[in-house]
């Protein structure tokens, strides 16, 4: 696991777009906005935004602002 920490210039480009084969990526914004951009469009991101969700359906997990669950609700321990 890496970490970069960056600030941003209005106007500036963190990276080019790119995707990881065998990895997963986050942002932490702690202030301003900036905006992702994905083949299915633009989405702006905000300090505070709670983010995305994702699904890891071989060991029943997922996961989105409201934690860590199995996909029935329960914990995932």
């Amino acid at each position: 696991m890496g970490a970069s920490h960056v600030v941003l210039q209005p106007g500036a480009w963190s990276l080019q777009r790119h995707w990881h084969c065998e990895a997963d990526e986050i942002v932490i914004m702690l202030q301003g906005e900036a905006v992702l951009v994905e083949n299915g469009g633009e989405t702006l991101l905000r300090a505070g935004d709670k983010g995305d969700s994702a699904c890891y359906p071989d060991i029943d997990l997922q996961f989105g602002p409201w934690g860590f669950t199995r996909k029935d609700g329960s914990p995932f321990d």
